[in-house]
This record gives C-alpha cells, structure tokens and sequence, in this order.
C-alpha cells in the first residue's frame, strides 16, 4: 500500500496535490483528492462534524443584527424577581475602543456587554434607577479573537456578575451607581453589535444567551481551547451562530437555541 502525506488544514485547499490526504480541522474528517474529486474518510468512533465558517461583520456605521424584544432576553421581570442570566460570544474587533458584543438598551435600557476604553464592560439597570456591573481593566486588542462571557446570579449584585475572556474569569472591579432594586424588563430590543446609536466595527460569531449561570468550568468548555463548538448541551434559550446554519447568505440567522427568535441584519452586514 502506497504511503500518503497527511497535512493538517483548516479549509479544504484551493490547489490540492492528487494524492495528497489532509485532516480538515473544521470538520474531523480525513479528506483525499484523487485529481478530480474529494474522497471523506470518517471512522466509526471520529468526533461529530461541527463547522464553523462564518461570522457577521459590521461596518461600525450603522450595521447591526436585531432580535427583537422577548422576556428570555431580560434579567429579570421587571417586578422585583431577578434571573440567572448568561450571555457568550466570539468578537474580532477592527475598532476595540467601544465594541458592542450585544445589548438590550434602546429605547428603554436594560443591559449591555461591550468594551469600554478597549475594557471588557457589562452593566445592567434596576428599576430603582442605579445599575449594577462588572469590568476587566486590562485593555483589549483590536484584530484578534476573544472569546467573552458574562454570568450573572440573579443576586441583584454587583458581585453576582462574573466576566470571562477566553475561558478564564477576569472581572477586577465593579461597575455600579445608585440604587439597583431589581432589573428592568422594558420594550428594549435585543441587538447584536449595537448599542442605542453608537455601532460595532468588526466580526462577532457564535452569540448564544442561557438562562442559567455558567460555571466556570463550563466557561472553560465552552472555549474549548480556542475553537467554537457544539453548544446543545448547554441548553441555550438563545443561539445564533451568524451564517454556519443559513450557508452564509441572506439578512436572517436563524436562532439555534430553544426561543426560536431568529435574527435580522440591518444595513447590510456581510
């Protein structure tokens, strides 16, 4: 039997050499190309196939995906009882001075993950007119991917929000004012990539909301050392993963999680 080179390639080569075997990482498989066509080994016990191919990329102008209002997106309703709350996604940001991973505040403010002065920043409001929050004060790059989480306990606390950036907790201080009662629960919608009127310049992947508090190691698993995976386990009530289930087209991204509330994109991300 004739020796074949294995390479390791994270996309299937534009220009492969005939008889050339590579291992495509976004997919586990063994792929060969004959000089004509791809031949896929899988073996019984290989891990399932999990791609991902695409992110959303917003042009800091005025782009952004909506969601649209839904009580799965609050932390609490807005009546004195607060929920467990968690929030993960993948950004790459061009512009890491204020970038908006997501938010409910427009129109009516409830919450927001973003960076502040390129600092990773989450604060949400209380219907007693303060707000409670939790920040990391090292600054961030632009051009690179991070993978951030925010927690929450339903604490009605500053300390019953925890941050993470790829896959390891790096809240350092409080960001907090005035007298948070328990959390709004208003007609704000839920937007990817924007904030009120002020818009992100870079690529956000894999947004996903829980109604749980994530552990720490389940952070960690989610990370999975740097490459996006499989989240059904984690039970998401919401789950967008920006093209890898619409084949990359079209102005909807269809919600993976159990809340079926799929995205638009406005203005014309790509």
């Amino acid at each position: 039997m004739a020796k074949l080179d294995l390479i390791t390639s994270s996309t299937r080569p534009a220009s492969p050499a005939a008889g050339k075997a590579y291992f495509e990482t976004d997919s586990n498989k063994v792929i060969i190309w004959d000089g004509t066509a791809w031949t896929e080994l899988v073996s019984d016990n290989a891990p399932a196939s999990f791609s991902n191919a695409y992110s959303v990329d917003f042009d800091g102008t005025n782009d952004y995906m909506l969601l649209g209002d839904a009580d799965i997106f609050s932390l609490g309703n807005g009546s004195g009882t607060d929920n467990a709350f968690s929030i993960s996604a993948w950004f790459n940001a061009d512009s890491i001075g204020t970038f908006h991973v997501s938010s409910k505040d427009a129109a009516g403010r409830e919450w927001a993950f973003r960076t502040v002065s390129s600092k990773l920043h989450f604060f949400a409001f209380g219907t007693g007119g303060g707000y409670i929050g939790r920040n990391y004060s090292t600054a961030l790059s632009s051009g690179q991917w991070y993978h951030a989480v925010v927690t929450y306990d339903a604490s009605k606390a500053s300390s019953g929000i925890k941050l993470y950036l790829n896959g390891t907790r790096v809240d350092d201080g409080d960001y907090s004012g005035g007298a948070y009662t328990a959390a709004e629960n208003t007609a704000a919608v839920h937007r990817v990539g924007a904030q009120q009127t002020n818009y992100s310049n870079g690529k956000i992947d894999e947004v996903a909301i829980f109604n749980t508090e994530l552990s720490a190691s389940q952070v960690t698993s989610i990370y999975n050392s740097g490459v996006p995976s499989d989240l059904t386990s984690y039970s998401p009530v919401g789950w967008w993963r920006m093209g890898d289930d619409d084949s990359g087209t079209g102005t909807t991204i269809t919600d993976q999680g159990s809340g079926s509330n799929d995205g638009t994109l406005v203005n014309g991300p790509t």
